[in-house]
Formats: structure tokens, C-alpha cells, sequence
């Protein structure tokens, strides 16, 4: 990330810690104890990292690892491109260790992203709703996946995930909950949380780490 965007971001990350702090004495005391927000957004370009998380999902991360090496080197000097996804055989990408199903994904939304029905530039500049919706559209890309992408591909700082486990877990321990809060009141306790629910996000899952 250039220096400048570093910079704005930082500044608006303070920001969000100040407003989030000053909406909910819970989220003030979690701000207290983790210090700022370290959120970024992924160096890897938009594509490459809709691909590589295709490529881990439902994996441990030391699978996931060793997968997606093998297809970088199978890749090449190319890296993840989707004309490079093309030019390498369906069994060459199962050999690598993918899935039957991962494979079609990854050809499918190299193949979107080529006819320009998958517009990875347009994207950056569209509503995180708008790039949620867009991305469901394509194979092996669920709601979570796509929020994901908004968060650490988009650098988008208003997405919050209900479906999250973690974001679960640490909404139940943040307001001392009996269970597990299903959809409607995560969205219900995470309403003043905006426009920073992405990084509310980012301390939650700091208290999922520690439980």
C-alpha cells in the first residue's frame, strides 16, 4: 500500500476507534484493551485474492498453504492471473490439490473476469451491497466469502458478517449473552457500530482468538 493510502487509512481507522468508542461503552473498553486496529487490506490484487480464498476455503491453513503454493508454481511468472488460470489443464489444477468443485470454480471466475462480466476494476468503486451481490453471482462465491473480499480485498470499512463464527462468539462473550445471537440481533446490537462495522469486526475477532 502507497504511503498516502497508508496514511488516509490509519487516519480513518482513529477515527472509527474514536466513533465506535463513543457509541458503545463495551466496544470502548475492548478498544482499551487491544489498541488500535491493525485491519488492512490484502497487497495481492483483487482477483488473486478471490482466487487463493476459493482455493482455501473449508481447509486448515497449513492445507491451504501448501495448496496454493503448488498452484503458484504451477502458475508461473503469470502469478494469478485469470488468463493464467486458463492456460493450465483442468487435471493439472487437480494435481495441485484442488477439488472437482474448486477447479470449476476458479475456471469459471477466470473466464467471468476475461469476458468482463466480472469487472474486478468497476468493483473497487462500487458499494460494498453492490460487490456482495455481484460476487454471488458466481459460482463457489457465498455471502461470507464476498464480505470477506470487501473487507480484505476492498479495504471497505462498513461490512459486518452474521454468518461469522467468530463475529458470533465474540458478540455472545461482548454482551455476556446466554448463546450464540442469531442474525437479527447481531444486526440489531451492531446498528451504532456504523460506518466502521468492518473494524468493530476486527476487535471481535480479537476476542474470539482469546476464547
Amino acid at each position: 500500500m502507497k504511503a498516502n493510502n497508508q496514511l488516509a487509512l490509519n487516519q480513518r481507522l482513529r477515527e472509527a476507534e474514536d466513533l465506535l468508542a463513543k457509541a458503545d461503552s463495551k466496544m470502548a473498553s475492548l478498544i482499551q484493551r487491544h489498541g488500535p486496529c491493525q485491519i488492512q487490506p490484502s497487497s495481492r490484487p483483487p482477483f488473486e485474492y478471490l482466487i487463493r480464498s476459493i482455493i482455501s476455503q473449508q481447509l486448515s491453513t497449513k492445507a491451504a498453504s501448501t495448496i496454493v503454493s503448488r498452484v503458484e508454481n504451477l502458475l508461473g511468472e503469470q502469478g494469478f492471473s485469470a488468463r493464467a488460470i486458463l492456460g493450465v489443464t483442468y487435471e493439472q489444477l487437480r494435481a495441485c490439490g484442488l477439488s472437482n468443485a474448486k477447479v470449476q470454480y476458479s475456471q469459471g471466475i477466470a473466464q467471468a473476469c476475461l469476458e468482463v462480466s466480472l469487472d474486478f476494476n468497476a468493483l473497487a468503486d462500487m458499494p460494498s451491497e453492490e460487490v456482495i451481490e455481484s460476487l454471488v453471482q458466481l459460482k463457489g462465491v457465498g455471502e461470507w466469502t464476498a464480505q470477506m473480499f470487501c473487507i480484505f480485498a476492498l479495504g471497505h470499512l462498513d461490512v459486518f458478517a452474521p454468518a461469522d463464527i467468530g463475529l458470533q462468539r465474540g458478540l455472545q462473550h461482548l454482551y455476556e449473552l446466554e448463546e450464540k445471537p442469531a442474525k437479527p440481533l447481531m444486526l440489531e446490537l451492531t446498528e451504532p457500530w456504523r460506518p466502521y462495522r468492518s473494524v468493530a469486526s476486527w476487535y471481535l475477532w480479537r476476542i474470539a482468538d482469546e476464547i
